[in-house]
This record gives C-alpha cells, structure tokens and sequence, in this order.
C-alpha cells in the first residue's frame, strides 16, 4: 500500500497547468487567469484621470487583494518547487533554482513594483513602477497551454523570422532614403541634414 500524498505534494499537483475542466488545477488556473486579466484591466482603466478620480479607492482596495494573492501564490510555488523532478537535489537549492527560472521571475516582478510602493517608499516620481505591473500579463504564459506553443514555433523559424527583420529594415533605409532624395529639396525645412 503506498502512503498518501503528503499536503506539499497535492498543493504542487494543483498549481500544475490543468488542461482537463473540472480538475483543481484547471479551476485554480481559471481563477488566476481571471485575476490577472482583471488586474491590466484596472491598470487601463487608472490611465483616465476621470475613471482614476470616482474609482481610486475600489481600486486599491482590488490592488491589495492581487498583490495577496499573487504574493501567496509565489511564495506557495517557492514552497511546493522541490516536488518538481528537475528542483529535487535539496530544498534550498530546488527552490533557488525555481526562483531563478523565466516564469518565477515573471512572477517575482509582477508584486515586486506594488511591493515597494505598498512599503512606504516614495516613487511618486517614477511613476513607471504602476505600469510595471502590466508585467502580470506575462503570467497567462502559465495559465494557457498556447504560450509555450507559440514559443515553440518562434524558435523554430527564427531564422526566417531574423531575415524578415533584416529585409523589413533595409526596405524602411531604402524607403526613407527615396523619400529624402524626392522630397528633400522641395521641402528643405522638413528633411534638412543635422550632420
């Protein structure tokens, strides 16, 4: 008889991607997508001062909700990160492997911002810090089964993609240049030379 699957295990088996509906997995996945959604939402709808003014306290109440649930949720995959095979060796090494991985530190950044605001810190004059948490976005990478497969085909053709940029390039060069030379001395204050 094998034992039961200790609480770390079962925790780490439901914060897996779930492809199947009605798994815990799939209705933890759902929800969080749901939330990351809602969250780039407020953040649109905190760029119209009018909106920003009528709603400002709903949404930072919102925000202190996210910011709990996405801090919880990091620190929970901290914790479950050595039941992965490839985060097995140790404890403390499995979990500073998993913190250093792409999607950890996606997820690292996107509390970090509200983190440091929340803390009293003033960055009033680096208001880019409210647009970092656009960085949730990311997330859904986690959530959807298409992200790693569209990544998968963007590194498969490359390459091709490589030469379209260099060929999208030089046209733009070539453009700007004919245009120069038909418009240049028609309009001399529009295409004057700064060398």
């Amino acid at each position: 008889m094998t034992p039961p699957p200790s609480l770390r295990s079962r925790i780490g088996r439901a914060l897996q991607s779930g492809p199947k509906p009605g798994t815990t997995a799939y209705g933890v996945n759902l929800g969080l997508a749901f939330l990351i959604v809602a969250n780039i939402a407020d953040v649109v709808l905190e760029s119209v001062p009018s909106v920003a003014a009528r709603w400002r306290g709903a949404s930072s109440t919102f925000e202190w909700f996210s910011l709990g649930v996405f801090s919880f949720e990091y620190l929970i995959r901290l914790w479950v990160a050595p039941e992965q095979p490839r985060f097995l060796r140790s404890p403390l090494v499995g979990r500073v492997r998993y913190a250093l991985t792409p999607m950890a530190l996606i997820d690292l950044l996107s509390i970090l911002p509200s983190l440091l605001l929340r803390s009293g810190v003033d960055l009033r004059s680096l208001r880019v810090f409210r647009l970092v948490r656009l960085v949730r976005l990311l997330k859904l990478g986690r959530h959807s089964d298409a992200f790693p497969l569209l990544g998968r085909v963007l590194s498969r053709v490359r390459g091709e993609l490589a030469s379209i940029g260099v060929l999208a390039v030089v046209l733009i060069v070539a453009a700007a240049s004919i245009l120069h030379l038909a418009e240049g001395s028609a309009q001399p204050e529009r295409f004057r030379n700064n060398s």
